[in-house]
């Protein structure tokens, strides 16, 4: 995802455009692979694992996450926000 440049201009640069890059490319690649329970990787199964009533669901859960952070880029993170629309003063009228 990065790529580094030596010498007295050198430093570091996306490897990809920033479109290009998911949250979820970035969490990956520090953290590894997202994980809701232990039991989420296939490494992680424990005792309960062939009578788990919850492990599907929270495996639903996991790929939901995964497709929201797929779903945005370091480009929309470092994109200003939105401007909310002005606020129109009220007209106040009153009788005298």
């Amino acid at each position: 995802m990065l790529a580094s440049h030596q010498g007295t201009r050198g430093g570091y640069q996306l490897g990809r455009r920033a479109t290009q890059i998911s949250v979820a490319d970035v969490i990956q690649a520090i953290d590894g692979p997202v994980t809701v329970t232990a039991c989420t990787t296939d490494e992680g199964q424990c005792e309960q694992f062939s009578k788990c009533n919850v492990r599907d669901p929270l495996w639903r859960v996991r790929e939901r996450i995964l497709t929201a952070l797929g779903e945005c880029t370091i480009a929309e993170l470092a994109a200003d926000p939105p401007q909310p629309p002005p606020v129109q003063a009220a007209v106040l009228h009153t009788h005298l």
